[in-house]
């Protein structure tokens, strides 16, 4: 849930409505783990992509929402700058778990909201907040570079990149370094690494030659 309005606290909630509250669903389907899925943006549901990756019957997921598929109650189509100059953004989770055949009402966990007024389809008065920075991670280059080929992805053991290189750095999705090596084999084992969406990056010496996001089963 994200709102994206000056005044969070306004008694409202996506509810169906335009009115700069946002809603994100995705469903799994068999065999569309690690396979990215467009969301189809309406009046209270942001567009963009996910993709889901699934150890046994945990997931890790990931959501790339257009800012420009946003607009705020007062009708004005969101941009970075225009997420970035708010000085917070209404946010949370809701996390539904069902077991088929064992559970038969929808088991609820949540990031902030409680439910003390309503839950945050109905008003996020009680969510979280989050600060968008214009600003990258502080593991992750930051030197503009080139994007690279890398396959198969996702990934279960070797992952080969295609590119000349001598030196290898891979961080998680938060930037935190977990692998720097000197190296220009191609075909990297990467069966070590827990599941998860991971960022690489290659270099000759101290120059960049590029960079990749990746899915490890």
């Amino acid at each position: 849930y994200l709102d994206i309005n000056e005044i969070l606290k306004d008694g409202a909630g996506p509810g169906g409505k335009a009115n700069g509250h946002y809603q994100t669903l995705s469903s799994f389907s068999s065999g569309g783990a690690g396979i990215p899925t467009v969301l189809t943006a309406s009046n209270y549901r942001p567009g963009g992509t996910y993709c889901y990756a699934l150890t046994g019957e945990n997931y890790i997921i990931e959501y790339a929402l257009d800012y420009t598929s946003f607009v705020n109650k007062d009708g004005v189509t969101m941009s970075s700058a225009a997420f970035q100059a708010l000085d917070s953004i209404g946010f949370d989770v809701t996390i539904i778990d069902q077991d088929e055949g064992i559970t038969t009402v929808r088991q609820r966990a949540v990031w902030q909201n409680v439910g003390d007024i309503d839950e945050s389809y109905v008003n996020m008065d009680d969510a979280g907040t989050i600060t968008l920075v214009n600003s990258l991670p502080s593991k992750v280059n930051s030197q503009k570079m080139a994007s690279l080929s890398v396959y198969p992805n996702p990934v279960t053991d070797v992952m080969v990149i295609n590119a000349k290189f001598d030196k290898l750095i891979v961080t998680d999705i938060l930037g935190s370094e977990v692998s720097n090596i000197e190296t220009s084999e191609k075909n990297i084992n990467m069966e070590w690494l827990p599941s998860g969406i991971y960022i690489v990056q290659v270099f000759n010496g101290e120059n960049p030659v590029g960079i990749a996001k990746f899915l490890k089963n």
